[in-house]
């Protein structure tokens, strides 16, 4: 075993989680389906990008290389915040699902027969990565709203949007 820092936060467990992601996922839908903005969203809209950001948190390529992984969770988690943000879903919504992720994975690590203390010991070591996502969903959230101003603002405004 390698040791775990903040660098290589899987570094204790040799970059395997015993969760798989489809449960996860199958878990965290549950826990927000029936709330609004959810509830009245397809299946495709209220996943958004939620797969392949979990996939990177829970790091189900099992990729050693941690630092392309983090800019490859970045670049995801701010996409699904501009998503969101197209979909007119409130920044603490944005929010709220991360953190109702995190929820989902501490369950599955339980239902996957680990105690809670050793879930929440693990969950520890991706507290990093989960507000690393959490700041670059909310980015994503708030380009995605500028970009939606300047969509609907005047015919300058827009003319300025593709001069960038």
């Amino acid at each position: 075993m390698s040791a775990s820092d903040s660098m290589n936060p899987f570094g204790g467990w040799d970059d395997t989680l015993p969760v798989c992601v489809t449960q996860v996922i199958r878990r965290w839908t549950t826990m927000h389906d029936h709330e609004p903005p959810w509830a009245g969203m397809s299946r495709d809209d209220v996943l958004g990008m939620m797969r392949p950001l979990l996939s990177e948190l829970l790091n189900e390529a099992r990729d050693v290389d941690h630092e392309r992984r983090r800019r490859r969770l970045v670049m995801i988690a701010h996409d699904h915040g501009a998503f969101r943000s197209s979909q007119r879903c409130s920044e603490a919504d944005v929010l709220a699902e991360l953190v109702l992720a995190r929820e989902a994975v501490e369950l599955s690590l339980r239902q996957a027969g680990m105690s809670a203390r050793a879930a929440r010991e693990m969950l520890a070591t991706l507290d990093a990565e989960f507000a690393l996502a959490q700041r670059a969903s909310v980015r994503g959230w708030y380009r995605g709203r500028m970009r939606g101003t300047m969509m609907t603002g005047t015919w300058f405004d827009r003319l300025l949007e593709e001069l960038e």
